[in-house]
């Protein structure tokens, strides 16, 4: 290990952890003088938690162009300062993978178990909390 550095979800390095390398964020070098994070594409400010130039392929011209990861550091990398990556843990692939294919089963099970409970009651006045959704 070259180094171990403590940095919250924003990117803002620990007093004791500055110094021992420039790495940050996936894809970031720090620039020792300035503070900032080099992105390649912009500049990123853990202090602020926002890119200092905006998103040079976003589209419309808003706050949003200079959020880092779509604001949302915890669950989202931005490597190169262009475009959000959502980080996707193994609990999460194993839902992912278990649902494919099944999409079609879903509308079925909800309705399914709507009509279940309905019989049990004998009319639907009985369970009014029970809301089905509604696929467009």
């Amino acid at each position: 290990m070259l180094a171990e550095i403590e940095m919250d979800a924003w990117g803002r390095v620990s007093d004791a952890s500055r110094g021992a390398t420039s790495f940050r964020f996936p894809g970031q070098y720090e620039d020792e003088e300035t503070r900032l994070y080099d992105n390649r594409y912009r500049y990123y400010d853990p202090e602020s938690g926002r890119c200092i130039s905006p998103d040079p392929i976003c589209i419309q011209a808003s706050l949003h162009a200079y959020a880092y990861a779509g604001n949302r550091p915890e669950s989202a990398i931005d490597p190169d300062g262009l475009q959000t990556t959502v980080r996707i843990t193994r609990k999460d692939r194993s839902v992912i993978e278990r649902s494919q294919g099944q999409a079609d089963k879903f509308p079925h099970f909800v309705a399914d178990s709507y009509e279940k409970l309905n019989m049990k009651a004998g009319r639907q006045e009985e369970f009014p909390e029970i809301l089905l959704p509604v696929f467009t």
